[in-house]
């Protein structure tokens, strides 16, 4: 996907999309770690573990069905 992202992004705007892409993605991990926290402490981790498999599976699907071609092309 990264491979793809590089392709699509045009030249003069690939730094700045990796450089915001980092930062969100780094952030991320310290509200992930709070939220997954706080579920893991009411709920058991294998339910957790079946509805975040599930969002992914979604998010994959929704993805692969409404990506512009150029996506797939090697």
């Amino acid at each position: 996907m990264n491979t793809n992202l590089q392709e699509i992004v045009p030249n003069e705007m690939r730094s700045r999309f990796f450089s915001i892409l980092g930062v969100f993605g780094q952030g991320a991990i310290p509200l992930g770690s709070l939220i997954y926290g706080i579920l893991l402490d009411r709920f058991p981790y294998y339910y957790i573990l079946m509805i975040v498999m599930s969002i992914v599976f979604v998010v994959t699907m929704v993805f692969m069905k409404r990506a512009v071609p150029e996506v797939y092309e090697p």
